[in-house]
């Protein structure tokens, strides 16, 4: 099992998902490289690296053993960017969330494990169109503890 560890929340995963998921993505990438060709450098350049990310995230899950750290993961689209390098990755984070959302992963709050989760969204205007948006927040028991927070900006 991988392990997303988020506040008191924990998140086990099939380690097989996850690699699935990353290969099946870096194959995408890969065919697109193929299709482009040399009709588009620019697209090939975004497409290789992040192909090759997908990949060696696979190849080093498929290397790996139980209670792998999820959040070691180093996965993003387009070319390299140092910034993007350290820190987790939100691709896999998203993944994470898809899977819980969908019952897929085990998750436990403060050492039990839970089944369900709550979800609240706030509209926060900080100034017009341009500047508003809602503020998403999934969690057990205390909205103060959130398994996942996303903000969704409305604005141009």
């Amino acid at each position: 099992m991988g392990i997303w560890e988020q506040g008191d929340y924990k998140i086990y995963i099939e380690l097989e998902k996850i690699k699935t998921f990353l290969g099946l993505t870096a194959q995408e990438y890969t065919n697109n490289i193929s299709r482009c060709g040399e009709k588009d450098s620019n697209l090939v350049e975004y497409y290789r690296p992040t192909a090759k990310r997908y990949q060696d995230a696979a190849n080093l899950i498929a290397q790996t053993s139980t209670n792998f750290d999820l959040r070691t993961l180093i996965v993003y689209n387009g070319i390299e960017n140092v910034t993007q390098n350290v820190g987790h990755s939100v691709v896999v984070k998203d993944y994470v969330k898809q899977l819980v959302e969908g019952g897929s992963a085990i998750v436990f709050y403060k050492d039990k494990q839970i089944f369900t989760l709550q979800s609240k969204s706030e509209y926060q205007d900080e100034g017009g169109i341009l500047q508003s948006g809602y503020l998403i927040r999934t969690y057990f028991d205390d909205i103060e503890n959130c398994i996942f927070t996303e903000y969704m900006h409305l604005g141009w």
